[in-house]
């Protein structure tokens, strides 16, 4: 195969008729996609959308010119709702449902979200949206749905998932095995900078994780074409020493060796933000890194770090003068 050859993909967006800005905003993280890690991967994805790609066909059912024209012929899907199913064809609850179900027919991904926005009180009486929770519970229980809460958070993980799909399209197509996390990293690594990003923020467990009140969350997303290998998180002070957190402050799970990253996935880790306090004042800290197999270096957002541990020691200042106050109070 030449080297600069491009595969293109045929994505299908679907959804009923109450996301359009969700369908906007989807076509826009697209184009996006296809000119930066598209690009380093050599694929291009097609967003195919009825409002695009349809072509009038008054000589059938409206549901199979659309199944002719586009859904049999796409690649994979990525499927929205919120309040409703959408219109019943001849043979399924809805068109949305129809088109999911011949690409999974087919054997292809259908990536599934489903909005977490507050419903309209007059939508929750809908036929439409008892419909809409009952094919929920189904792909609840086939593990095949996602949520987001709002359309930034459905844009990231619509771009965090699609590498991974297009990547698994074109080990498929270009005869190239799933990297094992025994290959050495040399031979998979191609990007000099891989685009790892680091996210970091104030998180809770339910039940609470006993002896920590300051729970700090950290996820390591790879939205890059290629695996990357993290061999730890640490946490840097202004003297240079490093405070490795190898150990899930929830999970008490080690992180240890080379654990794969690989296209479209995410690592999640916790540390207690108590302990680091507790070792050190707030000024001492620099910044997280998280290092790869080969010495590379990703962080979250610049002073993210201080600004939780400056607010958690906050709160825990004011905490004290409280209790304080209640015992000078209280004469105790």
């Amino acid at each position: 195969m030449s080297p600069n050859r491009v595969i293109e993909y045929r994505g299908l967006l679907i959804s009923p008729g109450d996301v359009d800005a969700e369908r906007d905003a989807v076509a826009q993280v697209i184009q996006l996609w296809n000119a930066s890690i598209g690009r380093a991967l050599g694929a291009r994805v097609d967003l195919v959308r009825w409002e695009t790609h349809a072509i009038p066909d008054a000589s059938r059912p409206p549901q199979d010119a659309l199944n002719q024209q586009l859904v049999d012929d796409c690649d994979f899907g990525i499927a929205i709702f919120w309040t409703r199913l959408g219109s019943p064809t001849r043979t399924h609850p809805s068109g949305s449902v129809e088109e999911i179900q011949r690409l999974r027919d087919k054997r292809a991904r259908v990536l599934v979200y489903f909005s977490n926005a507050p419903i309209p009180q007059d939508r929750l009486k809908d036929e439409q949206f008892d419909e809409l929770m009952a094919f929920k519970e189904t792909l609840r229980r086939e593990g095949l749905l996602g949520s987001y809460d709002q359309i930034a958070d459905l844009t990231s993980k619509v771009q965090l998932h699609l590498t991974s799909v297009v990547a698994s399209l074109l080990q498929r197509d270009r005869g190239e095995p799933s990297p094992e996390p025994s290959t050495p990293p040399a031979s998979v690594l191609t990007a000099p900078t891989p685009d790892v990003r680091v996210i970091i923020f104030p998180a809770e467990t339910i039940p609470r994780t006993p002896g920590v009140n300051h729970l700090l969350g950290i996820r390591i997303q790879n939205h890059s074409p290629v695996v990357v290998f993290v061999t730890g998180v640490s946490v840097y002070l202004k003297s240079n020493r490093a405070l490795l957190l190898y150990r899930d402050a929830v999970t008490g799970a080690e992180l240890a060796g080379r654990t794969p990253l690989r296209p479209g996935d995410s690592l999640h880790w916790a540390a207690s933000g108590d302990a680091l306090l507790a070792e050190h004042a707030v000024d001492e800290f620099d910044d997280l890194v998280v290092h790869d197999a080969i010495g590379r270096a990703f962080k979250p957002t610049p002073g993210e770090l201080r600004r939780l541990l400056e607010t958690w020691a906050r709160e825990d200042a004011e905490g004290n003068s409280r209790e304080g106050d209640h015992r000078d109070r209280s004469g105790r």
